[in-house]
């Protein structure tokens, strides 16, 4: 069994074609069946999620991307955790130290430059991060703590589950879609 995580296939074919980056927020809401009146409550856990689409694959590149997912789900959904390379154009490009302030989604600059809408990776608390104003950023991270946002193409990642959908095209080209979660 290998040991976790460990590294998405180096495949040149097994690139994305597309990435939907989906930010998720824990919050619940209240609606009262008497008056109609909402109450709603934000939680802290906050999270990205990735449905990675590849180009068509022929047979041998299917098989690879087979081989690396079956080692994933055969250790179980949640301790399956890879490495997954985010493609460079949406990465910073130098590293960032900041501060975060109290509410934990701003910060402070000690050094670096930050590029609003790119990705980082804080390899201390194993988050994807990104900058969402000069100011502030998503997901919410431990308040008033330094962090260095590093340029690492590397994010920690789970599948959503063992349910992956492989289909085969008129071609014999495979088509598939990779849900995956960070591993926090």
């Amino acid at each position: 069994m290998p040991t976790y995580p460990i590294n998405y296939p180096t495949n040149s074919r097994l690139q994305p074609r597309n990435i939907e980056f989906t930010s998720r927020t824990l919050t619940t809401r209240f609606q009262s069946p008497f008056t109609g009146k909402t109450q709603i409550y934000r939680y802290g856990g906050q999270w990205w999620e990735l449905n990675v689409t590849l180009a068509p694959l022929f047979q041998s590149d299917a098989e690879e991307l087979t081989g690396f997912l079956n080692a994933l789900t055969g250790a179980g959904d949640q301790f399956g955790t890879f490495y997954f390379p985010l493609p460079s154009k949406f990465l910073i490009s130098s590293t960032v130290s900041i501060t975060t302030t109290s509410t934990g989604n701003d910060f402070t600059v000690s050094s670096g430059t930050v590029q609003v809408g790119k990705f980082g990776y804080d390899s201390t608390s194993n988050r994807l991060v990104q900058f969402t104003t000069a100011t502030s950023l998503f997901p919410k991270l431990n308040p008033s703590t330094a962090y260095s946002i590093n340029t690492t193409s590397k994010a920690k990642m789970r599948l959503v589950n063992s349910d992956i959908t492989y289909t085969v095209d008129e071609f014999m080209l495979t088509n598939v879609t990779i849900p995956m979660i960070e591993a926090i």
